[in-house]
């Protein structure tokens, strides 16, 4: 639906400000819509770790669950 692209659109520019409180929302966000949309999520988190080889480490894996859905 539009609503989704929208919002998975916005989570991904999210992702691209420099600020770790800003990424870990929209990871958590993107986490949650896992089960609508796996493919689009999983490609959104994987673009975002191969942007940031230097995340620190518990945002990484944070990351790595987000985009297997496993957030709470």
């Amino acid at each position: 639906t539009l609503f989704r692209s929208e919002y998975l659109a916005s989570m991904e520019r999210i992702l691209r400000i420099p600020h770790i409180a800003c990424q870990e929302s929209a990871l958590h966000g993107l986490g949650h819509w896992h089960h609508t949309d796996p493919r689009r999520v999983e490609k959104i988190i994987d673009n975002f770790l191969k942007r940031n080889p230097n995340l620190p480490p518990q945002l990484a894996t944070y990351a790595r669950y987000a985009r297997q859905g496993c957030v709470q």
